[in-house]
């Protein structure tokens, strides 16, 4: 998990409630917010572990969660192992980067609105502009990875990318849910 604001916390759990996570490395760039963090789950079961290396975090990591408004990309493509999966939640403008070129260029793209994407996520849209991504790498939305069946990957090494930028239509979603679960 890259980054210890209000959105990591949730982003962990949403992650462990659908994969097998065994250990999570939490990096912030203000380590005492990472510790307090790491502290809060920890007292609700996960095995956190906050890292001020980025790198090997990264290298050790199956699922890479970036949830900063960075200027500047945080993780680097060569660090990022076959076989892993990009989630950006965070960089919601066009200036804003959490990976690098290399990290965008060797990924299989997904995005939670192409509409969204191509206007707001720096993480896509500063690739594109710089030729090194084309529009039609980004292979699908959320929509569409809703409806696909079996697996999306196409083999174990690859590296996935899904690009969020936020749309109202998830908060709508969100929003019912929460409604319905009388958690209000």
């Amino acid at each position: 998990m890259v980054g210890a604001g209000a959105l990591a916390p949730h982003l962990i759990r949403a992650h462990s409630a659908v994969r097998p996570i065994q250990k999570v490395f939490l990096f912030n760039r203000t380590q005492h917010r990472a510790l307090a963090l790491a502290d809060q789950l920890s007292e609700q079961g996960f095995d956190i572990e906050v890292v001020d290396d980025l790198k090997s975090g990264v290298a050790g990591a199956d699922i890479v969660s970036c949830a900063t408004a960075s200027e500047q990309p945080l993780v680097k493509g060569r660090w990022v192992q076959p076989g892993t999966h990009l989630d950006l939640v965070g960089g919601f403008t066009r200036d804003m980067r959490e990976v690098d070129d290399e990290a965008v260029a060797v990924s299989r793209i997904f995005v939670d609105t192409r509409e969204g994407a191509l206007s707001e996520a720096g993480d896509l849209i500063q690739p594109l502009e710089s030729g090194v991504i084309l529009e039609d790498q980004i292979e699908g939305e959320l929509s569409d990875l809703v409806r696909m069946s079996g697996q999306v990957r196409q083999n174990p090494r690859e590296i996935t990318l899904f690009k969020s930028v936020g749309t109202a239509l998830e908060d709508l979603v969100a929003a019912r849910l929460l409604v319905e679960s009388d958690g209000c």
